[in-house]
């Protein structure tokens, strides 16, 4: 039998976000790693925002071989149909790595 994962209440600095506070506020880096499920080489896989939703924090994709096009595109695709996006800003290396790459 399947053990099932335990559901995560979101802290209260998540459910308080906006838009405008996204767009505007400092990234927090920290805060957002905190608790979530980070998925290099992801492409548009839609399987562990399906299965985990509720379990895990935030999920953070990423991959380098795909274009910003691209990826807006599948956000309205079926891969992410039924999933609402609160807010959307780029970042840059330095919000990204502020201590720099080593």
């Amino acid at each position: 039998m399947a053990t099932k994962l335990p559901r995560v209440k979101p802290p209260a600095w998540l459910t308080k976000l906006s838009a405008d506070s996204m767009k505007n506020d400092p990234f927090p880096l920290d805060r957002i790693l905190r608790g979530s499920l980070f998925y290099p080489a992801s492409g548009f896989d839609d399987d562990p925002i399906r299965h985990l939703s509720g379990s895990v924090r935030s999920f953070v994709y990423a991959d380098y071989g795909l274009e910003r096009d691209e990826f807006m595109r599948a956000l309205d695709g079926p891969e992410f149909h039924g999933y609402e996006i609160l807010g959307m800003r780029e970042i840059d290396e330095a919000e990204l790595a502020p201590h720099g790459c080593r």
